[in-house]
């Protein structure tokens, strides 16, 4: 993590610790080798009960973010996630992918990647998505209840917000389409 993304710094952004709680829950994790979430519920500045979904608001700003990137890398660090960890709030993953894409992906971008879809036409969402899989918008429904033989590029024509849900849907692999 980058300093500026760490639990810490998030909660300071939240008002929940000061700048100089963060700080030394930074210190006491380098010096006793534990994650800081630990630290901030043994130093009794965050509730154990809470400490789950702060770590969820932490994972979802850092998946949004990643929607914001014109280019980058990333490395992946397999690692055991400590049972501390378990027992927040959960969502489908689709969901966080879904929500994530349509928060943070800039429209402009979301129009060149759907240039190649814009003469198909929208059938359905695809059979592998459950009702409780999705929660779709206002703008993702329109997308998929528009009139038969509507093409896509005719469905997003007018609206922003239904062409970065249409992307997100597309990212997703959440529409059909005509052959």
């Amino acid at each position: 993590n980058l300093v500026q993304e760490c639990l810490g710094q998030m909660l300071v952004e939240e008002g929940v610790l000061s700048d100089e709680q963060c700080r030394q829950s930074l210190g006491d994790m380098k010096q006793e080798g534990k994650q800081q979430g630990e630290i901030l519920v043994e130093k009794g500045l965050l509730d154990a009960a809470e400490l789950p979904f702060a770590l969820q608001r932490q994972f979802r700003n850092k998946l949004v973010e990643l929607f914001t990137w014109e280019r980058g890398s990333f490395k992946y660090k397999d690692c055991a996630i400590p049972a501390a960890y378990h027992g927040g709030p959960s969502s489908h993953p689709a969901q966080l992918l879904f929500d994530s894409i349509t928060e943070a992906a800039p429209t402009e971008r979301a129009k060149r990647r759907l240039a190649g879809f814009e003469n198909r036409e929208v059938l359905a969402m695809a059979d592998y998505f459950g009702s409780d899989d999705l929660a779709l918008t206002p703008a993702a429904e329109s997308v998929l209840s528009c009139p038969a033989g509507a093409t896509l590029g005719s469905v997003v024509r007018h609206s922003d917000a239904v062409a970065v849900a249409a992307y997100a849907l597309v990212a997703l692999g959440a529409i059909t389409f005509a052959r």
